[in-house]
Formats: structure tokens, C-alpha cells, sequence
């Protein structure tokens, strides 16, 4: 029986569950770590998939009962480990993860905590090598855009990672079916960014998209950000930057050349 209280929609389409297998199988890294198996049902196919390789899989499963289950069925297979716990805790902690070369991240995300593993995921010490998470539609798209369509999310996110949205899966195909569309996102490790102070970064993306309405002139200007000497309107002209753009509408580069100014400002 799903647990509503932890967000529990299991996919239960077979077909869906290969073709996210094969995505999964296809991508390189030492381990697989899964977050919520629930019943194991990606788990097994997994496991099948991965029999002449050399993979570990490692699945964190926070529901006590679908745990103890899951230890059970794979007691006597070494390449499974079904480890108790919630995931926020044990990406936090040396064990399992840090003593990986390289590990994959993959999940069923439950929605109410998917901006959250998100945040978490790009602060730890040793990044997946890719994640291929199931999300709610809607997040999925916001995680994947480009300009016009910046926010946020994406401009976060895409920091470390280049986002394909890989397979649209109907609420009909869970149980119980949650009341939005899901989407298989796959994140591929981008070359390092090229900043250098990642936290000014953070700042920036916060301080732009709080007043995604507002122009990048009035967002810097409000916190002090423009101008030095210069008018701040002239100053943002010199560097190549339309100070009546709006957030939504600045890219990647933009954003990190941004980034390096601010750097060289303070």
C-alpha cells in the first residue's frame, strides 16, 4: 500500500520500466544508486540487465516494510544492496556514495522533494557522473529550459548539468496515479563551469529571478550591484549586457560572465 505521507506513486508499466532501464544501462559509472525502489520494480530490471557487468546497485529506500522486503529477495545477491535510510541523510554521509570512483543517481523523485534532492545533489562532494530521475511534468520542462524561458530552477541546475527530456509518462501509468503527468529527465555532467566563486553565482541566480519581471538594470541597481563609477545603465552597456533584459531572457554564458564581472567589482 503507497504511503501518500512519502509521496509514493509506483510505475507499474513494464514497458516504460524496460525503455528507463535501457536509458539508465546505457549511461557510463561505477555503481548505480536508486533512490525509493518502492517494490524493486526498476530494481530487478536492473539487476537483469546488469548481470555480466560488474555494476553495483545501491538502493536507498526509505519505507522500513518495502526495505526489510527488498533485503529479503536480494539477500543472496552481492551486486544489490538495499540500504534503509532517507536519501537526504545518506548523500550527506561518507557511506555508500563517497567511496564510489563514479556512480549514476537515478530515482522515481517524490514531487514534494524533487527541488530539494536537486539543491542537495549539486552541493555534494563528488557529483554523479549523470542522474536519471522521474519528475513531475511541469518541473521537468522549468529544469529544462533555455531563453525566454530561464528561471531559477534551470539556471541553478544547469550549472553542472545538461538536461534531455527523454520520455513523457502519464499519471494513468502510476498507482495511485498522482495528479500530474511525469517526465524522465536525463542530467549529463557539463564541462566545469567557469566560475569560480559558485556561491556568487547562487546569489546572482536568487537576486535576478526573485523579480523575474524586472529588468536586469532595476534588479542589479536595487541591490547595488551596478555601476561602480559609471551610470549603471552606461556601466552594463560597456560590458555588452542589455540593461532592459529581462532574467528569463539571459543564458547560460550570460549568467556566468555575469558572474566574473561581479567577481572583479568586489
Amino acid at each position: 500500500m503507497p504511503r501518500q505521507k512519502l509521496g509514493q506513486h509506483f510505475l507499474k508499466n513494464s514497458a516504460i520500466l524496460e525503455r528507463i532501464a535501457e536509458v539508465i544501462t546505457s549511461l557510463p559509472g561505477e555503481a548505480i544508486v536508486e533512490i525509493g525502489p518502492g517494490h524493486g520494480e526498476l530494481t530487478g530490471i536492473l539487476a537483469r540487465s546488469e548481470e555480466r557487468g560488474a555494476r553495483r546497485i545501491i538502493a536507498v529506500e526509505k519505507d522500513a516494510a518495502l526495505a526489510e522486503a527488498l533485503q529479503e529477495k536480494y539477500k543472496n545477491d552481492p551486486r544489490v544492496e538495499i540500504i534503509p535510510g532517507d536519501i537526504r541523510t545518506l548523500l550527506s554521509t561518507p557511506y555508500p556514495l563517497l567511496p564510489l570512483r563514479s556512480y549514476l543517481l537515478v530515482g522515481n523523485l517524490p514531487y514534494y522533494l524533487t527541488g530539494y534532492l536537486l539543491r542537495l545533489i549539486s552541493n555534494l562532494p563528488r557529483l554523479p557522473d549523470a542522474c536519471v530521475f522521474l519528475m513531475q511534468q511541469e518541473v521537468g520542462e522549468r529544469l529544462a529550459a533555455k531563453p525566454p524561458g530561464m528561471n531559477k530552477l534551470s539556471a541553478s541546475v544547469q550549472l553542472d548539468w545538461e538536461p534531455e527530456l527523454v520520455l513523457k509518462i502519464p499519471r494513468q501509468e502510476f498507482s495511485p496515479p498522482p495528479q500530474v503527468d511525469g517526465v524522465l529527465v536525463v542530467l549529463r555532467r557539463r564541462q566545469p563551469p567557469s566560475v569560480t566563486r559558485r556561491d556568487q553565482y547562487f546569489q546572482l541566480v536568487n537576486l535576478l529571478f526573485r523579480q523575474p519581471r524586472k529588468t536586469l538594470l532595476n534588479n542589479l541597481t536595487a541591490a547595488g550591484l551596478a555601476g561602480g563609477r559609471l551610470e549603471p545603465k552606461l556601466w552594463l552597456q560597456e560590458l555588452g549586457f542589455d540593461p532592459q533584459v529581462r532574467p528569463g531572457n539571459l543564458s547560460l554564458d550570460d549568467l556566468e560572465r555575469l558572474t566574473h564581472v561581479l567577481e572583479e567589482v568586489e
